[in-house]
């Protein structure tokens, strides 16, 4: 009966545990009890807002505008970010389009006899307008053994970092070719005489893209540096030199590449 009673304390109001504590006789004790249980609560509330008010509030940097991606324009101000440079992209890289056939010329060791290989490029402006796109097929003719070749370059005018940047791939290597490049345009030598592709005619303007990065040697298997100097010779003609820099910054020439559109 005992652990019976002990269960009942638990739907008992203050009201019935005092008068059921006068039928047992321990009315006062119970209502020493009430009154200590009183005065706890009433010390606890205060403390508790008091705690309330001196949490501290958000700081003004977490909720000003500047701290937050701003509502609008966001969309239109990543459209002008993202858009083509006029001058440092379209106007460097859309005489390159088309497609071309090309006779290049590649040196196994600095004093070995250039050979040659044949092939055709195919240049298109892509993921509208933000870079030029190059598809390459052709053969070198190494040990006047004829091997296949494909590749492919992208190539475009990084708004953020002012210079062209470029990564290309192929199929004699593994590696993935980076680098970054620089327009330039001056003024042509007066010794100039315009009689073959790759001369700028007298008076005229030489174009130039420089570029210069880290590849796979494909004759070596060894990634090195480059230098490659792309010359826009008129509408028609285009020349590449690509030259492998070792680690005390000399350059060995390793291809020559005449470009002629079809």
């Amino acid at each position: 009966m005992h652990t019976e009673q002990q269960g009942q304390w638990a739907f008992l109001s203050p009201a019935r545990i005092l008068l059921r504590c006068c039928e047992w006789g321990l009315f006062v004790p119970a209502l020493r009890l009430l009154v200590l249980a009183t005065i706890c609560l009433g010390l606890m509330a205060p403390a508790q807002a008091a705690r309330k008010t001196t949490e501290t509030p958000p700081s003004a940097a977490a909720t000003s505008p500047e701290a937050r991606l701003p509502a609008d324009g966001i969309a239109e101000a990543m459209q002008v970010r993202a858009k083509p440079s006029a001058k440092d992209h379209t106007a460097v890289l859309m005489p390159l389009t088309g497609s071309w056939n090309y006779v290049e010329s590649i040196w196994t060791t600095p004093k070995a006899e250039p050979q040659q290989g044949t092939g055709f490029v195919v240049n298109d402006m892509v993921l509208d307008g933000h870079y030029l796109s190059s598809k390459v097929t052709g053969t070198l003719n190494i040990g006047h053994e004829q091997i296949p070749f494909e590749g492919q370059e992208l190539i475009g005018f990084d708004n953020a970092k002012k210079s062209l940047s470029f990564v290309a791939v192929d199929s004699l290597a593994t590696g993935v070719t980076v680098g970054t490049g620089k327009y330039e345009e001056k003024a042509a030598a007066a010794n100039k005489t315009g009689t073959g592709p790759g001369d700028a005619k007298a008076g005229g303007k030489e174009r130039n893209i420089w570029e210069s990065g880290r590849f796979t040697n494909p004759l070596t298997g060894v990634e090195q540096g480059f230098h490659s100097q792309l010359t826009l010779v008129d509408d028609e003609h285009y020349r590449r030199i690509i030259s492998a820099v070792d680690n005390a910054g000399h350059e060995t020439k390793l291809l020559e590449i005449d470009y002629t559109k079809k």
